[in-house]
């Protein structure tokens, strides 16, 4: 998580898309003090986020409505490769209402230029090129940095 943890200026209100256990955004709040919620379609995983005493909601990344939630950074780590583009262009679009007016979203996806042995469970994959389209495509500005096996991509 260091190269995402270091974009995160302290003190931040920090959602986390896809946040399984919480690992992230225990890691921010204890070493950031970012105000952070998780969101998961996993009951199980929303459960465990709870128990460490973090902010979580069971949500439908596809259908998911922030009801004017607004936050400094949305995390959207290792999530998007799961769903048809059009799906995960949903699941962005959903993701950028969340953000500030000077908000950012911070995308990981696996680098398939790297991961070459690719994933049954990954619906796309992704070149560094290919990330940059599909992002433009909800995000104005799109800033991309290769960290060996997965792209992270800074969007606002």
């Amino acid at each position: 998580f260091d190269n995402i943890v270091q974009y995160i200026n302290p003190n931040s209100e920090v959602a986390d898309f896809g946040c399984g256990v919480g690992s992230l955004i225990n890691r921010l709040t204890k070493e950031k003090q970012c105000k952070c919620k998780g969101y998961d379609f996993s009951n199980i995983a929303v459960e465990k986020v709870k128990k460490i005493g973090l902010e979580a909601e069971q949500v439908n990344l596809l259908e998911f409505n922030p009801n004017g939630q607004r936050y400094d950074y949305c995390l959207v780590t290792e999530i998007i490769e799961h769903f048809k583009e059009e799906d995960g262009i949903k699941i962005l679009k959903n993701v950028k209402k969340c953000l500030k007016e000077n908000g950012q979203a911070i995308i990981t996806v696996p680098n398939d230029e790297e991961y070459l042995m690719g994933s049954p469970e990954h619906c796309l994959e992704f070149t560094h090129v290919k990330l940059k389209e599909m992002l433009s495509k909800v995000f104005p500005k799109v800033e991309m940095h290769r960290c060996h096996i997965y792209f992270l991509a800074l969007c606002n």
